[in-house]
């Protein structure tokens, strides 16, 4: 069943413009999470009363132009633009300068009583490049010069290189939208690639960061399909950029495509059974208080549906932290779940003996 998985992601369609992972990210991602994001990247602080509010990067300029930025947020009163950037790009001061106008008409204009004066409030504006070269500048600088004005008044761009964070920097900071741009750090020596234990240490190095992601979860630090579709991003990332070394093992690559994927199917079904969980929840009214809203398993009904959708993680390698995490099953309900799952496993084993298979 887990490979049928597999192989139906394989087929899926994915999100390959890098800002399009950011977005889908961003879109799908709990309120309280991006808050916490864009307080780190843009270092300020916010409470869990602070508000987000998510606005349209379609804007169109006076003369009914389209154009569509990366992103327009907006945290109480503070308004952000986040542009997404693979490469140095010599008009990059230029499109933060369109962007930020485009977003104050869009979001951020006000007119007086009389329309005799406009206000525009303009994003403060960050650029996350994905790629770091000697000539990408730390910072972007326009200056404007208004007439009668002895000084220049200047609008400032925040420059933000994924490679300067690791993995721990990242869960710390809270960064998950940036943690599927992780593998282009070895981006560079890809094609240099003549050893192959600079490979297997790539490798190495995609499966060491899911298992820095898994704990995540029971911790209720991110969301569970939220991380299968990071992981599953970072997946196409990591692939679309090895396959393109000429020296690469591509049965190695494909392999720990697999192990990658297999952790994203996993993800999933635990996002999945959450999800079946709350339902039960608000269907049956059993919940006490639970802030997911997951059912305590006080009706013996309940517990036992819990127990059968937790058999099947358990069954996946599901670690029963997140399990109990995520069903919400207390500590009987887990030791009723434990003891019917060596039950299962003890009646394979006698099953298959009887049917003259040894294991």
């Amino acid at each position: 069943m887990e490979k049928d998985k597999i192989n139906e992601l394989k087929k899926t369609k994915k999100v390959t413009n890098y800002d399009g992972i950011v977005k889908q990210i961003i879109n799908n991602m709990q309120s309280d999470k991006i808050i916490q994001f864009l307080g780190n990247l843009f270092e300020k602080n916010y409470t869990s009363e602070s508000k987000l509010i998510k606005l349209n990067s379609e804007t169109q300029n006076i003369d009914n132009q389209r154009k569509i930025s990366d992103l327009y947020l907006k945290v109480d009163d503070d308004f952000f633009n986040i542009e997404i950037q693979s490469t140095d790009d010599q008009t990059m001061a230029m499109r933060i300068f369109e962007y930020g106008i485009r977003g104050a008409l869009a979001h951020g204009r006000t007119y007086s009583e009389d329309y005799s004066k406009l206000t525009l409030d303009i994003p403060e504006p960050v650029v996350i490049y994905l790629r770091k070269t000697g000539k990408t500048p730390d910072k972007f600088t326009i200056e404007f010069n208004f007439p009668n004005k002895n000084e220049a008044v200047a609008y400032e761009a925040k420059v933000k290189f994924v490679e300067d964070y690791n993995i721990d920097d990242m869960i710390k900071k809270q960064l998950y939208p940036m943690i599927p741009f992780y593998p282009m750090r070895y981006e560079s020596v890809v094609n240099a690639i003549h050893d192959p234990r600079i490979e297997e240490a790539i490798n190495a190095d995609m499966l060491n960061v899911i298992n820095r992601l898994k704990p995540l979860i029971a911790e209720n630090k991110i969301e569970p399909g939220d991380l299968s579709y990071i992981v599953d991003s970072m997946a196409v990332v990591y692939e679309n950029m090895m396959l393109k070394g000429e020296n690469v093992n591509k049965e190695k690559v494909g392999a720990t495509m697999e192990m990658m994927q297999q952790e994203t199917v996993t993800f999933f079904d635990i996002y999945e059974a959450k999800t079946a969980w709350k339902a039960e929840g608000k269907a049956e009214g059993k919940a006490e208080g639970k802030a997911e809203g997951i059912a305590e398993g006080k009706a013996e009904g309940m517990m036992e549906k819990a127990i059968e959708m937790s058999m099947k993680l358990m069954e996946s390698g599901v670690p029963l932290d997140v399990i109990q995490k995520c069903s919400g099953l207390t500590d009987s309900g887990m030791a009723k779940l434990v003891s019917q799952y060596n039950k299962s496993l003890e009646t394979t084993k006698i099953t298959s003996e009887q049917g003259g298979i040894k294991r």
